[in-house]
């Protein structure tokens, strides 16, 4: 499985989901690859206990004449990972065929499933052309999201994962149900939402993904539980 994990805006999640869903892919016993796709002070990094600037990322050594692979971090049995540091002020911006190149060497090496973590949504154009199967969109049911949501256009392999949801509030729930009946968004809709807790703060701290630092906690089970179905929906199992 190929996904690319995309956040409406800043702090949506996208980075912890990504994180957990390659946690959970790789208790499959097979290599599974997380890639950090974004410049990014809190990226992939923070959550496989890696020091940003520990090392030459992914693009360094692109642009050093190398293979992407150098940079690869494992950080468990079957998990590993691509870092890609905190920009310095003359790094020019990730362009799209880097992106194309580093993919192609995933395939090559032979990983099961690659998982990208390319920050908020207005970077897709940079994955065009990648031929990524599902791209899972995180986002919140606030106000500001839904407008957000209004004017990004979905692709047919789009997910929709609702994220740091509070049961109690009134206001997401008409927003939840306004998503699971509009039909331009229903399609789209992951059958799971992730609640607020503190489990993704305190992953933060063990620098780990949340589905391994709280496993029994309500976050933690859903994105375990999103992370199976992504693979289940990317083989043809199941529907939204």
């Amino acid at each position: 499985m190929l996904a690319v994990f995309l956040g409406l805006r800043e702090g949506a999640g996208a980075t912890v989901c990504c994180a957990s869903a390659a946690r959970e892919a790789s208790l499959y016993r097979q290599p599974v690859l997380a890639i950090d796709g974004r410049h990014s002070d809190a990226g992939l990094s923070s959550l496989f206990n890696r020091t940003d600037g520990d090392g030459e990322d992914w693009l360094g050594a692109l642009r050093g004449g190398r293979k992407a692979l150098s940079a690869l971090w494992q950080y468990s049995e079957n998990l590993y990972f691509l870092p890609l540091n905190p920009p310095e002020p003359q790094t020019a911006p990730l362009t799209g065929p880097e992106i194309a190149r580093v993919l192609l060497e995933t395939q090559r090496f032979g990983f099961c499933d690659v998982m990208i973590d390319a920050g908020r949504a207005h970077q897709r154009p940079l994955l065009y052309g990648a031929n990524v199967p599902i791209s899972s969109l995180r986002t919140e049911a606030d106000h500001n999201s839904l407008l957000r949501l209004s004017r990004t256009p979905l692709e047919d392999n789009d997910v929709l994962l609702l994220n740091k949801i509070e049961p109690e509030s009134t206001v997401m729930r008409e927003i939840i149900t306004y998503l699971s009946t509009e039909k331009r968004f229903q399609p789209h809709l992951a059958p799971m939402r992730i609640l607020w807790d503190e489990a993704a703060a305190r992953a933060g701290i063990y620098r780990s993904p949340v589905a391994e630092a709280a496993p029994f906690s309500q976050s933690g089970q859903a994105l375990g539980a999103f992370a199976t179905w992504l693979r289940l929906r990317a083989a043809g199992r199941c529907q939204s």
